[in-house]
């Protein structure tokens, strides 16, 4: 199996850093094809300076995959655009029966499914797309998109199987690629559960390590911060109800572009909430289970986040935007709170019912739990991955590629 993505980020929770692990553990070969770099985008890590994005080429290792770092031929910053030099020859040196594509709109998605029948191996492409970050506000992409579409329209029969990770990435390939359901099949994003766990005494460490008390009731918030992820709705939510909630604590983790970090700190400021609400810049995903023990509650209330997804293996109750097919997952097993998405009030609704109430928190964390153990753990995607590489999509056997029909 080889997975061919733009970016591999060392040391993050995405499907990338797991997905390939857990199938390797499953006791098949697996390898990742990727850049030389990580991405441009401000959100990741703040400002960065070009030179600091290089990783660099050749062999590296994480969690015992082998990724093959290529250079960058053309890179297109203004959407996360590569295209890899020797992509072709990796692929050819590599023979594998199975690739994953990340990412349907990517070019080197696109190099994948050309290279498919000449190399005889399968192609799956998974899909991460929904309306907040599948935006075509420029001509450029717009024609690319338009570009993407046509490729499809001929070649879309060598993809043996598209795994969109979400209900959300389902209905965009449907709507803009007119791709069959029957051509699909979920591949949702997992948990980590070596990492993402329950513990008391974690919660007790973590809550004397940043300072605070027992009796303080912790919202927790984490990830990439930009607008699409309303962390300002948010704070104003939590300004209404910490007046009623005295012991009420928010805890922010992640880091966004300085304009808006900037725009966050100011109505923090302007609601006189310095003193109730904490902001900390990135935790390694190896530690962020831990701050997720200490909280008492998780809120994401924007675009869908796996870091949300990963907070359900602490049992953490969480609030969600009703509507959003990406944690149609979570709602299905009632392990979410829901409230109107863009609506401060509705959020300091749930917000506040959850506060005040003990027995939702524990129905709703042990929802939670169920799951995280029945579906959503990395062991459990991963052998649903390895199932649907060996028999396609339930409901339609396509032949195109040229690998067995089995590789195990």
């Amino acid at each position: 199996i080889v997975h061919v993505m733009n970016w591999y980020i060392p040391n993050m929770g995405y499907q990338e850093n797991f997905l390939p692990s857990e199938q390797k553990k499953l006791g098949y070969d697996v390898e990742i094809i990727t850049s030389d770099r990580i991405p441009s985008f401000k959100e990741f890590r703040g400002e960065i300076r070009d030179d600091e994005r290089i990783i660099g080429e050749g062999l590296f290792e994480e969690n015992n995959v082998t990724i093959h770092r290529l250079p960058v031929l053309l890179e297109y910053t203004g959407s996360n655009q590569i295209i890899l030099k020797g992509l072709k020859s990796k692929l050819s040196e590599l023979k594998p029966d199975i690739v994953h594509a990340h990412g349907e709109i990517f070019p080197i998605t696109l190099q994948t499914i050309v290279y498919c029948k000449r190399l005889g191996f399968k192609v799956f492409v998974d899909s991460h797309s929904n309306n907040d970050n599948f935006v075509l506000n420029s001509i450029l992409k717009r024609l690319y998109y338009r570009f993407a579409k046509i490729f499809y329209t001929f070649l879309e029969g060598r993809v043996q199987c598209w795994l969109p990770v979400t209900y959300a990435s389902k209905e965009l390939l449907t709507e803009y690629f007119d791709i069959s359901e029957n051509r699909m099949e979920v591949l949702p994003l997992g948990v980590n559960t070596n990492r993402f766990f329950k513990s008391e005494r974690i919660r007790e460490d973590y809550r004397t390590k940043l300072g605070y008390s027992k009796d303080e009731f912790v919202v927790v918030s984490s990830g990439k911060f930009d607008p699409s992820k309303e962390i300002d709705t948010l704070i104003k939510a939590f300004s209404i109800i910490v007046t009623d909630c005295p012991k009420l604590r928010l805890l922010l983790i992640g880091k966004g572009s300085n304009e808006y970090m900037n725009y966050l700190k100011s109505i923090i400021e302007s609601n006189g909430l310095i003193e109730q609400i904490r902001i900390v810049n990135f935790v390694d995903n190896s530690e962020l289970g831990a701050y997720y023990n200490l909280a008492d509650v998780g809120v994401w209330p924007g675009t869908n986040s796996i870091s949300a997804v990963e907070a359900l293996g602490t049992e953490l109750p969480v609030i969600l935007p009703n509507g959003d097919s990406a944690y149609k997952v979570v709602f299905d097993a009632n392990a979410a709170i829901g409230f109107e998405k863009h609506d401060v009030c509705s959020l300091a609704s749930a917000l506040g019912d959850v506060v005040r109430s003990p027995e939702i928190r524990l129905e709703v964390s042990n929802n939670a739990k169920i799951l995280v153990n029945e579906k959503l753990s990395w062991e459990k995607v991963a052998e649903k991955s390895i199932a649907l590489y060996c028999g396609g999509c339930p409901s339609v056997r396509v032949t195109g590629g040229g690998a067995s029909d089995s590789f195990q």
